[in-house]
């Protein structure tokens, strides 16, 4: 009996330990980026100022949101360049909730000048952001078609050594031929001289 309550005790410590360091393992592990972490736009539950939420300003930057979001999803979530957009769409996710409590504090005295600076300025970094975007992707574009020249290149030099064997075989029946035929016309004039 005393051992099968050693056994068991040993057993609820391995339990825990396991379930320690699988808990450590995922905590540990590199976050993923995900579209879904975003909040888009101003949900009506979360943003319950429907006004407030239909001002220029505030759709302005729902619909900057969108547009980076659309080109953040399709990116590979490793390439650098998602890396870049992925922590700008979440900075641009604080702008906008704070856009917000602004527009709600201030909407009683129409929408302040500041909103709207803000909203250019965003928009400029979008430009920005859409810019580096196109170079990335292009830049990619560019170094896939050149791993793909060059291993056609490689393809068609291996061929070139595959048939050099066979040209080499050829050459000297070719000489050979050639050798017969000066031979043939030396000894010709040798006989008619």
């Amino acid at each position: 009996m005393h051992d099968l309550t050693i056994l068991l005790n040993l057993g609820g410590i391995a339990a825990i330990a396991l379930g320690a360091v699988a808990f450590l393992w995922r905590v540990s592990q590199p976050r993923t980026t995900q579209h879904a972490d975003f909040v888009l736009g101003y949900p009506a539950d979360q943003f319950p100022a429907h006004d407030v939420v239909g001002s220029p300003a505030l759709q302005a930057l729902t619909a900057t949101q969108g547009r980076l979001l659309s080109i953040y999803t399709g990116l590979s979530p490793a390439s650098d360049t998602a890396n870049v957009l992925y922590t700008f769409l979440q900075e641009l996710r604080a702008i906008m909730d704070l856009a917000y409590r602004v527009a709600l504090v201030t909407r009683a005295y129409g929408q302040p000048a500041q909103l709207e600076q803000l909203v250019s300025e965003v928009q400029a970094i979008e430009k920005e952001l859409a810019d580096y975007v196109i170079e990335r992707l292009l830049a990619y574009e560019a170094d896939g078609q050149m791993d793909l020249l060059t291993r056609r290149l490689e393809a068609l030099q291996q061929c070139a050594r595959d048939l050099i064997p066979a040209a080499e075989s050829h050459v000297p029946l070719l000489h050979d031929q050639h050798t017969a035929r000066t031979t043939t016309a030396l000894s010709t004039r040798a006989r008619s001289s």
